[in-house]
């Protein structure tokens, strides 16, 4: 949804973490998938398939972390959506927020409020398909 706002590196780095976010819980699900690949279409990087390492995860948190700070939130916001994709946050996933949460130098209300944001958008988006039907 925002993602069109960040520079090329930015958005490499976007999807590292995104790919990394995805395996948190042990597997990579259907809807994690779909996300992911919009977030491709959305970064104009389609195939983009990066290796997740520690050191380019590392490198990613810190490159995005030195940021302005609206570039911060949209990419809280978008890992929030891929991490609310099964409608759940997980002990690691919480983790990897925390993690985030202090790199970028947010605050917990901030967190709190950009999950509610995100699970209400995904309810509209719910209700909508069964609204047409599909």
């Amino acid at each position: 949804m925002f993602l069109n706002q960040l520079l090329e590196i930015s958005k490499e780095n976007f999807l590292i973490l995104a790919k990394h976010s995805m395996s948190l819980n042990g597997e990579y699900k259907d809807e994690e998938m779909a996300i992911y690949t919009s977030f491709q279409h959305e970064c104009d990087k389609l195939g983009y398939d990066p290796e997740v390492t520690d050191e380019a995860l590392n490198n990613a948190i810190i490159s995005l972390s030195g940021r302005d700070l609206s570039i911060r939130k949209i990419v809280m916001v978008e890992l929030l959506g891929i991490l609310l994709a099964d409608g759940e946050i997980c002990s690691e996933e919480r983790h990897l927020v925390d993690q985030l949460c202090t790199a970028f130098d947010l605050e917990g209300y901030e967190i709190a409020r950009m999950e509610r944001w995100v699970q209400g958008m995904n309810d509209i988006v719910q209700e909508g398909y069964r609204i047409i039907g599909a």
